[in-house]
């Protein structure tokens, strides 16, 4: 649930409508992220931890979308149905420029 807070704290309001975001909402954000490699590190195959550990590192600076990888790598291991969570790695496969990779997630999700 943590994690959930603080990554909806940290994308809403002057987090999502100011560039840059204010020091706050990069606090916010970064904190997600901790909270979501801690729950990874107690149990690393829960769908939920993957999925908001991707939506943690879904954010346009590098430090942020790099650490995405272990988790987009990860999710389609555990996770074989939902169109929602069949495209999500694309988000972190987009950031890095993993083009091809990106492209069968989202293919994976509608097919």
């Amino acid at each position: 649930f943590l994690v959930v807070a603080a990554l909806a704290l940290g994308s809403v309001g002057d987090c999502a409508n100011t560039q840059p975001p204010p020091a706050y909402c990069k606090a916010l954000q970064e904190q997600s992220r901790v909270l979501a490699d801690l729950a990874r590190a107690s149990n690393p195959t829960s769908p939920g931890t993957l999925h908001y550990g991707m939506h943690a590192h879904d954010f346009p600076n590098r430090s942020a979308y790099t650490g995405g990888r272990k988790y987009a790598i990860a999710y389609p291991k555990y996770v074989t149905e939902q169109t929602h969570s069949l495209h999500m790695p694309s988000h972190i496969w987009d950031r890095i420029g993993a083009w091809a990779n990106a492209s069968a997630a989202n293919e994976a999700s509608v097919a």
